[in-house]
């Protein structure tokens, strides 16, 4: 195993529910991470080089689908702004 056996996955929406069921009112929600994070944030795994440009080429694609329904909930990382209620 990759993950100690403390780590979880969570559909986006079960990860907001439990966030509302806190308390917190979700302002804003960002989908990211699809070719640059698990190219780029698993060395483990993916153990090779990479030119130095291909990363910024990964980011450019990442920020292009961030914003395409249905595919933008395949994302490896959500990205959450919310404030507490009183």
């Amino acid at each position: 195993d990759r993950f100690s056996e403390f780590h979880q996955s969570f559909r986006d929406t079960e990860l907001m529910q439990m966030i509302r069921e806190a308390g917190f009112c979700v302002e804003d929600v960002r989908y990211m991470g699809y070719v640059q994070y698990p190219l780029y944030g698993f060395p483990d795994i993916f153990d090779f080089k990479l030119p130095a440009w291909s990363y910024r080429v990964a980011g450019a694609i990442d920020r292009a689908l961030e914003v395409v329904p249905g595919i933008r909930r395949f994302s490896f990382a959500i990205g959450v702004r919310a404030w507490k209620h009183r």
